[in-house]
């Protein structure tokens, strides 16, 4: 193992190639406590409309999801969310969002006795935050390649998780200090990585045209968003039944060994770093084989032992709901990010919003199921039951189609082979452009058979273009092919001394 510090771009470079090959993903470290820190203070956030979501049918944690829906709709927070333009006012108005929604927050948990009104309004301005937040985010990681975005929120997920924990046995009255010291942490942290990472977000290669997303038609971003939205229904309904009628006192007063949730966080994320190091990909579709099995096992353990178990459960499940959540916004930033800029903001706010819909329906759905039958046992466990085969349905959505899931562009980081670093065609310095052009002039090479040119010259592999110009395997094997023809061809290595001679020429 190697480990390799760059101290001018302040970034760890973590690598592994002893057994098979397998590269552990590198960090950066300022990138993942600020993002750490951001999830801790979302999550203090959004567990202090809690104690004021008891008793209520439209709850203001309901309400406080739904609020993702405020960046989406309100075109100045997509704007300042992405991080460009003059530094005072980026500045500035990233302060005012994550004061605001701070101050809100804790007023949310001081008067959780309020009138509905004024608890929904807090919430709401919560919420937008909140949502402003994730978006923020979402445009500072998309600035890392994907395998040192991958390793950043993998070391951000057990600094949460201590985050977590050490709320626990932090007073009320401290709460919301620690809520005001993660925002302030989290705001530095966010322009600073974002001032040091190269914005790559934004620059659509001039010559290669990037396809636009047709989600509505792509079998597997359909069944990506159905399936998730259906995992976040099933968690909203755990968090609608165990936590606002078992737990509905707020932070550390569940009838549960303290700190047993951040524990979850932290040995979830282990495993799963033990577990991705030997894999070249690592998507949501690995991860759902991993989580239903889990969620099983939850909601049969709950319906079998519901005295002993259902205390157990709001923990446990909130911190897988933590886990999925952050690999969900890593796949989503990763799909999103792949369709022109001009559209790239509105289109990770919505699918965010959408998530967060989803949970929040959960949530109201578990309320007036609770308010009309009672928090009985026998009604518990048939939600419970439900719930089940909800998830069932949702993993047979990832795994069980004719195409596997996995050919889908959702893994989070690069595959052996692939080329993160490559000189984005279309760059002055970058000669092959205009090589790439000759030849197919020559050859009578398509403009797409041309862009897959560029791509293979630039050491891409087959399943790393299929996921830059979001298209199917067998359409990049079928360009490759004719390319291979016209060229009189029959290997890849032939296409690179082709590539070369014409460098050496050019």
């Amino acid at each position: 193992m190697t480990l390799q510090w760059q101290s001018n771009r302040g970034r760890v470079e973590v690598s592994n190639r002893s057994r098979g090959g397998h590269v552990l993903p590198s960090i950066d470290p300022r990138a993942a406590v600020g993002f750490a820190c951001t999830c801790a203070w979302g999550h203090y956030l959004t567990v202090f409309a809690f104690p004021a979501s008891a008793g209520r049918l439209f709850s203001p944690l309901a309400i406080l999801l739904a609020a993702a829906w405020l960046p989406a709709i309100l075109r100045p927070l997509r704007e300042l969310a992405r991080l460009d333009g003059p530094p005072s006012r980026r500045i500035l108005g990233s302060a005012a969002i994550y004061a605001a929604a701070t101050f809100a927050g804790c007023l949310s948990l001081v008067q959780a006795a309020a009138p509905l009104p004024i608890s929904a309004a807090l919430a709401c301005a919560t919420g937008g935050g909140l949502a402003w937040a994730a978006l923020a985010w979402a445009h500072a990681l998309s600035r890392l390649d994907a395998r040192r975005r991958f390793g950043t929120a993998l070391a951000a997920l057990p600094m949460f998780g201590c985050l977590d924990w050490a709320a626990e046995f932090v007073p009320e009255a401290g709460l919301g200090v620690m809520a005001l010291a993660c925002a302030a942490i989290g705001i530095v942290l966010l322009h600073a990585s974002g001032a040091e990472t190269e914005a790559i977000a934004d620059q659509e290669p001039p010559t290669v045209k990037a396809e636009r997303l047709a989600w509505s038609t792509v079998r597997p971003f359909r069944r990506f968003v159905g399936a998730y939205l259906v995992y976040a229904f099933v968690f909203g309904i755990t968090f609608g039944v165990s936590g606002f009628y078992h737990a509905s006192g707020g932070f550390g007063e569940q009838a549960c060994i303290a700190g047993f949730g951040p524990a979850c966080v932290i040995g979830g994320c282990l495993l799963l770093v033990a577990f991705a190091v030997r894999q070249e990909k690592f998507g949501l579709g690995t991860l759902s084989q991993i989580i239903s099995p889990l969620l099983a096992a939850l909601f049969l353990l709950h319906m079998l032992f519901d005295t002993l178990f259902s205390t157990w459960l709001p923990s446990i499940t909130f911190s897988l709901w933590w886990i999925v959540l952050t690999f969900l916004f890593l796949t989503m930033v990763d799909l999103v990010w792949r369709t022109p800029s001009d559209g790239r903001t509105l289109g990770f706010a919505v699918c965010w919003a959408l998530v967060q819909t989803a949970l929040a329906a959960g949530a109201v759905t578990a309320q007036v199921t609770s308010f009309v039958f009672g928090t009985a046992t026998l009604t518990a466990n048939a939600i419970t039951a439900c719930s089940l085969v909800l998830v069932v349905i949702a993993t047979a959505m990832l795994v069980g189609a004719p195409t596997p899931f996995s050919k889908a562009p959702d893994e989070l980081g690069c595959a052996e082979g692939d080329a993160p670093h490559a000189a984005m065609p279309g760059t002055v310095a970058d000669p092959l452009l205009g090589i790439c052009a000759d030849i197919a002039r020559t050859h009578d090479l398509t403009s797409r058979e041309e862009e897959v040119l560029v791509l293979l010259a630039q050491g891409h592999t087959r399943n790393g273009i299929a996921r830059k110009l979001v298209v199917s395997d067998n359409t990049v094997r079928a360009h490759v092919k004719s390319i291979y023809h016209k060229l009189h061809i029959h290997s890849k290595q032939e296409l690179v001394n082709i590539v070369d001679a014409r460098r050496a020429a050019y």
